[in-house]
């Protein structure tokens, strides 16, 4: 019932409400993922990083599909990149966060709760821990922050091991 009427599906349901609703909700999303950006983010040394903000992209995913949670991800990492700045703001790690969101909307939206949703975090973790490990590493070599890309692979495959170990 409470996602239902999160997501608008109520029976007296305008077109209007729905879309007021799903905006809002959108604002709710990226400012708790803001919020875990900030203080939920964990470092180890200077190459290993783990933010707990992924939670709520997932949820955001699962409740209003690919396309919200995809602009969710997209811009919180903007507004953390202007709030608390690690470094220069990459456009290039914005576009794999909305990658990423576009992911969890993509394997749970509609999911159930049965074997096969198990199959699907499965396959998603997979899929974030491949995207952390080569499109994120070929980025940041490219942009010359990490060294050569066999060398970042391998720098950086502890991280890789971690998310996919958390997300599923």
């Amino acid at each position: 019932p409470f996602l239902q009427l999160c997501c608008g599906k109520g029976l007296f349901m305008k077109k209007n409400e729905f879309l007021t609703r799903k905006i809002c909700l959108m604002g709710i999303f990226a400012a708790i993922t803001v919020v875990l950006a900030l203080c939920a983010t964990f470092r180890v040394g200077t190459q290993m990083k783990l933010s707990l903000k992924f939670i709520s992209v997932f949820i955001s995913g699962a409740v209003l599909g690919p396309i919200p949670a995809m602009l969710i991800a997209g811009v919180s990492d903007i507004a953390n990149a202007f709030i608390m700045p690690v470094g220069p703001w990459l456009w290039q790690i914005t576009l794999t966060e909305l990658l990423v969101g576009w992911i969890f909307g993509i394997f749970f939206k509609n999911a159930k709760n049965n074997l096969f949703f198990y199959l699907r975090a499965f396959m998603c973790s997979v899929v974030q821990a491949l995207i952390s490990l080569f499109l994120v590493t070929w980025v940041l070599v490219k942009l010359g922050i990490m060294p050569a890309f066999k060398a970042a692979v391998i720098i950086r495959l502890p991280q890789a091991v971690l998310i996919f170990v958390v997300y599923f």
